[in-house]
């Protein structure tokens, strides 16, 4: 990938302040590097033992650093 763990937590971070200006910090869990994708997440993953893990968060695309949620 181009852009770096450093980077991308950047980007999340700067997204977050951007969606919520009151915010003074923010916690960055680093839940899971998938495909081309960092995903951030604000609260712990959890397990289903039906459908198995949920990953949703913020994905910051590891190539081009666009943000999906």
């Amino acid at each position: 990938m181009k852009i770096s763990l450093e980077e991308a937590t950047q980007i999340y971070v700067n997204y977050i302040f951007k969606q919520d200006t009151q915010k003074t910090s923010v916690k960055c869990i680093l839940d899971v590097v998938y495909n081309d994708n960092y995903i951030f997440i604000d609260s712990p993953l959890n397990f289903n033992s039906k459908t198995g893990y949920n990953i949703s968060g913020i994905w910051v695309n590891g190539y081009t650093g666009q943000i999906e949620k």
